[in-house]
């Protein structure tokens, strides 16, 4: 199984190739938040009332599946949902860039992410692609609606905690190119990220820092970013998350 260096080196090795085109992308993303950041901010920066409910019936649903769930699984769930994640991100901003180098970057990290799909029984991992602007621009929603099917069927694998893991990576991996090599944040990642990581079983000491990394630069905030992902597949390895109780945050 590939080590977590591995997998973060791999997806900053070529989320690199994007330095030089970034400032489109960055042109872009400025726009949507002029004109919908008030609005995500409003009905998105808060996880729903009740998620811990949600996340304790999911956490005793799994305790009681007779699924063969462990952390080997666990592991496979995130870093597929992170690769798959990252790589529909690259195949959206090609469409953007009308260039293939985000393609070939994209089919590198599916290609680390093959192996996570076959443990986990799910087929070849396929990204969401994004044939015209307005797909691009629709990428939060259609991971959100599990498009291509891939969190229902390692739910029926495994369980629904699993299939939250699986989500919450994509949409982590899905933040890692705004993050890592723009100034930006978008507030709806923070949300998405959190509500699955909670749903998931994820304590808050992983879930804070991958939602709301701290720092006071661009900079410290991309550092804390790759620890919290790092952080969370540690954990993930060693058995020590999910946790038992809901991650509600202190």
């Amino acid at each position: 199984m590939m080590s977590t260096p591995t997998m973060m080196q791999g997806a900053v090795r070529f989320l690199a190739v994007t330095a030089g085109v970034t400032l489109l992308y960055i042109a872009l993303d400025v726009l949507w938040f002029a004109t919908l950041s008030p609005f995500v901010q409003r009905h998105f920066a808060q996880a729903p009332p009740d998620i811990d409910l949600r996340a304790a019936e999911l956490a005793e649903a799994a305790r009681r599946s007779t699924a063969r769930v462990g952390p080997a699984e666990r592991v496979a769930a995130w870093r597929l949902g992170h690769q798959l994640g990252l790589a529909s991100q690259l195949e959206h901003v090609q469409v953007a860039l009308k260039s293939d180098w985000a393609a070939r970057a994209a089919a590198s990290v599916l290609a680390d992410a093959a192996p996570h799909a076959e443990r986990l029984g799910v087929g070849p991992p396929v990204p969401l692609r994004g044939r015209s602007l307005a797909e691009a621009s629709a990428l939060r929603q259609r991971i959100e609606d599990d498009e291509l099917g891939i969190a229902a069927r390692i739910e029926r694998a495994g369980h629904g905690q699993l299939r939250h893991l699986f989500l919450a990576g994509m949409f982590a991996g899905k933040a890692a190119y705004t993050r890592v090599y723009t100034p930006l944040e978008d507030p709806q990642d923070a949300a998405d990220i959190e509500r699955h990581a909670r749903l998931a079983g994820l304590p808050a000491a992983l879930w804070q820092p991958l939602a709301r990394p701290d720092g006071v630069t661009p900079e410290a905030r991309r550092e804390a970013f790759v620890q919290a992902v790092q952080a969370v597949d540690t954990a993930l390895a060693a058995g020590t998350a999910p946790s038992q109780a809901p991650g509600r945050a202190p």
